[in-house]
């Protein structure tokens, strides 16, 4: 059952398809034929898009393997850099420790050397001293045996005792270093 409104609903379609239709239709056609051309060059940006991503990153993957093997090189570089100046540092440290040794050996040479000698000269001054002690001593002895048999007077004993200072400094001059 079709009422009026709907037989008017359907005039009134008609009316439009004769008025419009032919332009609708063209306008329907062109608007698949853009939406269809839309999908077309969707597709090819992305495929594009695709392409270039995959591109770069093939190129990232690239650059970063060169990356690595030049890391690889300069960390073995630096090895081997260390390791020799490892070695440089051994040898000097070795060569150093050599140089004190000899050079403390050649120390306690000396220190020995200068204490014979410094003793030498202690002893030599030791019996260069205790001779001119004998020597004073036989002279007092001497004087004294000669004062004791005669009777000095004061003036006298002051001029032997005067005389014994002078040679005493004489003697203690003569001996400082």
């Amino acid at each position: 059952m079709t009422t009026g409104k709907e037989t008017e609903l359907d005039r009134l379609e008609q009316i439009r398809e004769i008025l419009t239709g032919d332009q609708q239709r063209t306008t329907n056609q062109r608007f698949d034929e853009l939406a269809e051309r839309l999908h077309r060059e969707t597709r090819a940006l992305h495929d594009e898009l695709v392409r270039r991503v995959e591109d770069v990153g093939a190129s990232l993957a690239s650059q970063l393997e060169t990356l690595r093997a030049e890391l690889a090189q300069e960390r073995d570089s630096r090895i081997d850099e260390d390791a020799a100046t490892s070695r440089q540092l051994d040898e000097s440290r070795a060569g150093l420790e050599h140089k004190l040794t000899e050079l403390a050996q050649h120390s306690a040479s000396e220190m020995h050397e200068l204490g014979s000698e410094l003793a030498g000269r202690l002893a030599r001054q030791a019996d260069e001293h205790l001779a001119r002690c004998s020597e004073l001593q036989e002279r007092l002895t001497r004087e004294l045996g000669d004062v004791q048999g005669k009777m000095v007077d004061r003036s006298s004993l002051s001029d032997c005792f005067q005389d014994l200072a002078r040679t005493l400094k004489r003697d203690g001059e003569s001996s400082s270093p």
